[in-house]
C-alpha cells in the first residue's frame, strides 16, 4: 500500500503525457483501484468530492464535480487506449462510455459487489444493465454476484484485488494503540458490517485482545474493550493492520468480498471471516470461518490469535498464488483490448463459438449446454449440431428458445456432426463440446486469456478435464491424467515424427479459426467417430499449442461412450490402428511427406504400439497387420517408452514392463494387463469415490428459466472442491 498524499490536488492535477490506461474512482482514496492501476502500469485519478454519509445536495454536487473530472481524463486519452472506471455509483461508467464515444477508447467496469447485492443501490439496476451491455469488460471480485445479471450480455472476468508484497513489512505500530495484542476490524460504515456483534465479542474477550475498529464514525465508539481510530491516513492504516495479531472481515452479504480480508492476506496475518460461500472459497487455508454473532465471532478472534505466524504467513503466500491468478487474466485482457500483441480476432474481445455434437444423449445434453451457456465470459454463441438423434434431444434443445443456434441433420458421424457447426459458426475461437461433457464456468475465459496471451501464431489451447461418472461424481483421474505433462509449444518436429503428443480428449481444447479454416473440413468416413483426434494432430503443425494445466471442464465416462469404452474388446483395438492410420495419412498429406512416413510414425508412435501389440496377442487371426511380430512391436513399444516426451519415470518404468508382459506372458495375464492399460477407470476403486463431489448437485431443471445460473452456482462449488480431492486420489 501507498500513501496518498493530497487526492484533491491529485484529482486537479493533468494527466501524466498520453498514459494508455487510466483507472477512475469516484472516491477520495481506494485500495483496490491503486492496486489495479500499479498491477496494469495506469494512473490512478480519484475524485474525492462525494463521500459517503453527506447530505444528498452536497453528494449530488459532488457527482457532477467528478463527471465533469471524468469526461476531461477521458476526452485527453489518446485512441486505444483503456479507462478502468469503478461502480458504484452507475454515473461514473456511465459517464466514462459516454466520454469514449467515438474516442477509440475502451471502457472496463470495475463492478463492486455493493452495485449488484447493497440495497442502497437497487434503484440503479436498470442503469447497471445498459452500462454493462457497453462495456468492453467487466470486472468483478466473483461470479455470484452477477446472479440476477446473467442476460446481460457483458464480458465479466473474475479479478480479485491485486496484492502489494510490499505491505508484508511491518512499519512500527502507532504509539496510541496498546502494545498488547490486539485485532484490527477495518469498517467503512456499510450496513452489511456486524459492528454491534463485533463490539458484543469485545465484551466476551474481556480485552484479550483488544478490538481496534478502524473508519470514519469509529472514534465515537465508548466501550472498555473497543478502540475506535476513525478514519486513518494509508501510513497510519498500514501501522495498525500489520501489527495485529488478526484482522477481522465480517459481512451480512453472501457475494461480498471484503477488502479488509485482502489487506490480511497481503500482510501474511491470520483472517477472521464470515463464513460465506464466496469468502470461504478465495480465502480457504489463510481464515478462520464463522458465523456474525458475538459467540461465534469471539472463539473465531481466539482460534486466529492462536495461529503460529509462520504457519500464517505460508498459508497467506499459498492464498496469494491461487489470487493472482486472476488479477493476470484481468492484465492480459485489458493488454488485447489495447490491441496489444497477442489480440485474436477481429476489433474487440474474441468472439467464441461452442459447437456442441450430440447423437442421442438427450440425459446429458441440459448439463451440457447450460454449461456452455454459464461462462463467465459473455462473447460466446453455442451450436449444437444434432446428428439424427432418436431420442429426446431435439425436445431438450426446444426448451432452450434461442439461446443456443441448433442444426438437426441425419446422422453421419462425428466428423459431419463438426463440420457442420464450424460451418454454422462465426467465432474468432471455436471449442468442440461433446454433449456428455461439460465446461467449467471460467473455462472460456481461461482459454480467451491464454490465447490472447501467446502471439498470433497459437494453434490450440487445451487444458485437462475431471473424469466423471454418468451422475457427474468424479472417478478420480483427470484426462490427460496428472502423472502426463501437458504437450506446450512448437510441437511439429513432434508430431511429424511421432503422430502425436499428450492433449486431451475433444472437450479440453480451443482453436483459431484461421486455423480450423486451414485443416477442415474433417474426412468424414474415416472419423466417425474420435474425430478430436485428426483435429489435435493436424493443429499441431500450423503454430504453436498454448497449455493450462488445470481442470477447466468434465469428461464423463458413463459406458455408452462411443470411444472411452470401460471394458475391453478386440475390435476396439482394431478401431484404434485403423483411426491412427488414418491421422498418419492426413498428417503425412499436410506436410507433403511420402506414404513411407505413415509406417515410421506408427513405430515411434507408443500408443499406437500398445494397442497393435495387444490386437497381435489377443485376437491374432484378427489382427489387421499379418507381418507384425510380438517381438519387434515389444522392442519398438520398450524404445518409445524410454525416449516419449513428457513422460515421468514411474510412466517409463512401467510401460517398458508392460511391453514384455503383454508380449510374451501367460494369456490371462497379458489380457489383464492390456485390459488395465486401455480403460484407465479399471484402475482406479471407483467404489470408494461414490461419495465424491458431483459436477453438478443435480441435472437443471429445464422448466425454469434459470437453468444455468443453478448450473454456475453449482460449478462455483465444485470448483473449490476439485483440487482436495485431486490430491486424495
Amino acid at each position: 500500500m501507498t500513501n496518498v498524499v493530497d487526492v484533491a490536488a491529485q484529482a486537479r492535477t493533468a494527466l501524466n503525457p498520453r498514459p494508455r490506461i487510466v483507472v477512475i474512482s469516484w472516491v477520495a482514496d481506494h485500495g483496490r483501484s491503486r492496486g489495479l492501476a500499479a498491477t496494469l502500469g495506469a494512473q490512478a485519478v480519484f475524485m474525492p468530492w462525494a463521500r459517503a454519509g453527506s447530505r444528498v445536495p452536497i453528494t449530488i454536487a459532488g457527482w457532477l464535480r467528478s463527471a465533469v473530472r471524468t469526461w476531461e481524463v477521458i476526452r485527453a486519452l489518446p485512441p486505444g487506449s483503456v479507462c478502468v472506471v469503478m461502480c458504484p455509483p452507475v454515473f461514473a461508467p456511465i459517464t466514462a462510455v459516454a466520454a469514449a464515444r467515438g474516442r477509440g477508447v475502451r471502457v472496463v467496469v470495475d463492478a463492486h459487489s455493493g452495485t449488484f447485492n447493497d440495497r442502497r443501490w437497487l434503484w440503479s439496476h436498470r442503469l447497471v444493465r445498459w452500462v454493462l451491455q457497453r462495456a468492453a469488460l467487466v470486472l468483478v471480485t466473483n461470479v455470484s454476484v452477477l446472479t440476477g445479471f446473467e442476460l446481460v450480455r457483458c464480458r465479466a472476468l473474475v479479478a480479485h484485488d491485486p496484492l502489494d508484497s510490499a505491505s508484508r513489512n511491518a512499519p512500527p505500530p502507532l504509539p496510541h494503540l496498546p502494545t498488547r495484542s490486539y485485532v484490527v476490524f477495518p469498517t467503512s460504515g456499510a450496513a452489511d458490517e456486524p459492528l454491534a456483534a463485533v463490539t458484543a465479542a469485545a465484551d466476551l474477550l474481556g480485552g484479550r485482545p483488544i478490538v481496534v475498529i478502524t473508519g470514519r464514525g469509529s472514534e465515537r465508539l465508548q466501550h472498555p474493550n473497543v478502540i475506535g481510530t476513525g478514519f486513518l491516513d494509508a501510513a497510519s492504516y498500514v501501522a495498525v493492520l500489520c501489527n495485529a495479531a488478526a484482522v477481522l472481515a465480517l459481512t451480512g452479504r453472501e457475494g461480498t468480498m471484503q477488502r479488509a480480508a485482502y489487506e490480511a492476506v497481503e500482510a501474511g496475518i491470520p483472517v477472521v471471516c464470515s463464513d460465506t460461500h464466496v469468502l470461504r472459497e478465495a480465502l480457504d487455508g489463510a481464515g478462520v470461518f464463522c458465523r456474525n454473532d458475538a459467540e461465534s465471532i469471539a472463539a473465531g478472534i481466539r482460534a486466529a490469535v492462536g495461529i503460529d505466524p509462520r504457519s500464517a504467513a505460508r498459508a497467506a503466500r499459498t492464498v496469494r498464488s491461487r489470487l493472482a491468478a486472476s488479477v493476470d487474466d484481468a492484465r492480459t485482457a485489458i493488454a488485447a483490448l489495447m490491441g496489444a500483441r497477442g489480440q485474436v480476432g477481429r476489433d474487440g474481445p474474441p468472439a467464441v463459438s461452442i459447437v456442441i455434437d450430440n447423437y442421442n444423449y438427450a440425459r446429458f445434453l441440459g448439463r451440457s449446454v447450460d454449461s456452455a451457456l454459464g461462462q463467465t465470459y459473455r462473447h460466446i454463441e453455442v451450436i449444437v449440431v444434432d446428428d439424427g438423434s432418436t431420442d429426446d434431444s431435439l425436445e431438450v434443445l426446444r426448451s432452450y428458445g434461442n439461446q443456443v443456434k441448433v442444426c438437426a441433420r441425419e446422422n453421419g458421424g462425428q466428423a459431419a456432426a463438426l463440420n457442420t457447426g464450424f460451418l454454422a459458426s462465426s467465432g474468432d475461437i471455436v471449442m468442440f463440446l461433446d454433449a456428455d461433457d461439460e465446461l467449467y464456468p471460467r473455462a472460456v475465459d481461461r482459454v480467451v486469456s491464454a490465447m490472447t496471451q501467446a502471439n498470433g501464431s497459437v494453434a490450440k489451447v487445451h487444458f485437462r478435464l475431471d473424469s466423471v461418472d454418468a451422475d457427474g461424481n468424479h472417478l478420480g483421474f483427470t484426462n490427460p491424467t496428472r502423472r502426463s505433462r501437458l504437450a506446450s509449444g512448437n510441437l511439429t518436429q513432434r508430431v511429424v515424427r511421432r503422430g502425436r503428443y499428450v492433449t486431451p480428449v475433444m472437450s479440453g481444447n480451443a482453436y483459431p479459426r484461421r486455423v480450423l479454416e486451414q485443416i477442415l473440413p474433417i474426412p468424414e468416413e474415416a472419423f466417425r467417430i474420435s474425430a478430436d483426434g485428426y483435429l489435435v494432430t493436424l493443429a499441431a503443425i500450423h503454430g504453436a499449442v498454448v497449455a493450462i494445466d488445470e481442470s477447466l471442464g468434465a469428461y464423463r465416462i458413463h459406458g455408452n461412450n462411443a470411444w472411452a469404452s470401460q471394458g475391453i474388446d478386440e475390435a476396439r483395438f482394431r478401431a484404434l490402428i485403423d483411426h491412427d492410420f488414418a491421422r498418419y495419412r492426413g498428417l503425412a498429406a499436410a506436410t507433403g511427406t511420402d506414404a513411407r512416413a505413415v509406417d515410421v510414425m506408427a513405430l515411434r508412435d507408443q500408443n499406437h504400439l500398445r494397442s497393435r501389440l495387444a490386437s497381435l496377442r489377443l485376437d491374432p487371426g484378427g489382427h489387421p497387420l499379418p507381418r507384425d511380430r510380438r517381438m519387434g512391436l515389444m522392442s519398438a513399444g520398450v524404445r518409445t517408452a524410454l525416449t516419449t516426451p513428457g513422460m515421468s519415470a514411474r510412466q517409463r518404468i512401467t510401460f517398458a514392463a508392460w511391453f514384455p508382459v503383454v508380449a510374451f506372458a501367460p494369456k490371462p495375464l497379458a489380457r489383464r494387463a492390456a485390459h488395465l492399460l486401455h480403460a484407465p477407470q479399471e484402475r482406479y476403486h471407483i467404489g470408494k469415490h461414490k461419495a465424491g463431489h458431483p459436477v453438478s448437485a443435480a441435472t437443471p431443471d429445464r422448466s425454469r428459466p434459470n437453468g444455468a445460473r443453478s448450473f454456475r452456482r453449482s460449478h462455483a462449488q465444485h470448483a473449490q472442491q476439485t483440487s482436495a480431492q485431486e490430491s486424495s486420489t
